[in-house]
């Protein structure tokens, strides 16, 4: 249920988008957390993050203009995957920085 709010405060702004706009955002947010994982980054949630909402815009922006299909679908599975990651990866890290020993 969190991670369907947090895609409702991100995706409201999927409209002002492009379609391919978004489809290039996607691919280089993948490059980045390709990147990231390789590299143990610190901002990997982040990206994460950055994915998860890309997804969600271009599945609504799929949706709202009548193209309910399978990749509409697709794309808000991805984007709620990507959001539990996401709030997985938040709270691995915070029990890391916060457990008394």
């Amino acid at each position: 249920m969190k991670a369907l709010n947090e895609l409702k405060q991100h995706v409201k702004v999927y409209k002002a988008y492009q379609i391919q706009d978004l489809n290039d955002s996607l691919e280089l947010n993948e490059i980045r957390v390709r990147e990231a994982l390789s590299e143990d980054n610190l901002f990997i949630t982040d990206l994460i993050y950055l994915m998860g909402t890309r997804y969600a815009q271009r599945a609504f922006y799929a949706i709202e203009n009548d193209f309910l299909n399978s990749d509409a679908l697709r794309d808000l599975n991805l984007a709620f995957m990507y959001m539990e990651a996401c709030n997985e990866s938040k709270l691995m890290k915070f029990k890391k920085n916060h457990m008394i020993e």
